[in-house]
């Protein structure tokens, strides 16, 4: 999907009425479970030295690595978490979270989506997808900085959109 495509898609739902709430600090694992309709019962997986590892286990090293900001080593976690329990919405939410920071804005947008997909009432996916779709917006305006007189036009009609989407919200207040 391309990216204009895809934030008329997210100004459509976001406009619609979804309401977006900061993310603190990552879902635990119980609420994880609870969550995604697991039960206390916890699925293991293989990790790359062959040793066995929670599914809940690979998401809270997962957590720690987003804590850490190292975002490469959180994506690898958040990925054997999901090979083993494909439909956890968090683990997706916070795989999504740790590639929109590492600049992976395509993959983060589309675990985003499959997280909602599994969960339409989800607050912090929400939040992040926005964001995501925000740091898409600005590195379209500094590559249309970045061309010259050809982008001024459409860099004047993307500044606009910004105030319109800015003036929409200010009044569903």
């Amino acid at each position: 999907m391309k990216f204009s495509a895809m934030v008329f898609s997210f100004l459509t739902v976001f406009y619609a009425g979804w309401t977006v709430t900061a993310h603190t600090s990552g879902t635990s694992t119980q609420q994880m479970q609870t969550n995604n309709g697991g039960s206390n019962d916890i699925d293991s997986t293989n990790d790359n030295s062959g040793a066995t590892a929670p599914v809940a286990s690979l998401y809270d090293q997962g957590l720690a690595a987003s804590k850490d900001n190292d975002f490469k080593k959180a994506i690898d976690y958040f990925q054997l978490a999901l090979q083993s329990d494909p439909n956890n919405a968090d683990a997706l939410n916070e795989l999504a979270h740790a590639q929109r920071k590492s600049g992976d804005l395509d993959d983060a947008l589309e675990n985003y989506w499959k997280a909602l997909k599994i969960r339409p009432d989800f607050p912090e996916a929400r939040e992040y997808m926005g964001e995501a779709y925000l740091q898409g917006a600005v590195e379209q305006i500094k590559l249309l900085k970045n061309s010259g007189a050809e982008g001024n036009e459409q860099l004047e009609d993307l500044l606009k959109a910004f105030q319109d989407a800015e003036d929409q919200i200010k009044s569903s207040k």
